[in-house]
């Protein structure tokens, strides 16, 4: 019996869908966690701002004011997230297109 070319394209259309969703689910969690740690590195960034009225960009200048425990990057790789900083606003980018942050504000 011979498969006739539209059940073939249905099911290679299924197959990518199927791979899609999978790489989706796979991506989430990494994608929670970096939004968790841009969270609390834009309340660090609020926290030296009420002291020091003014944002840093000096991520090490931030470590007295994030948990210690917080990377800042994301956690798909080691690439540290974009600051976009001024003295009165700030954007937290993640590398991996996980979404930012600005003058906090999420854009998720």
């Amino acid at each position: 019996m011979q498969v006739k070319l539209p059940y073939i394209l249905i099911i290679l259309i299924a197959v990518c869908i199927l791979i899609g969703v999978i790489f989706k689910s796979e991506n989430l969690p990494y994608k929670e966690d970096c939004r968790d740690r841009m969270n609390h590195i834009a309340l660090g960034l609020e926290k030296f701002h009420k002291e020091y009225k003014y944002y840093t960009d000096n991520l090490d200048s931030l470590r007295n004011y994030v948990l210690i425990s917080v990377p800042l990057n994301c956690p798909v790789n080691i690439v540290k997230f974009i600051f976009k900083v001024s003295n009165d606003s700030y954007e937290i980018i993640c590398p991996n297109d996980h979404g930012k942050i600005k003058n906090g504000i999420a854009s998720w």
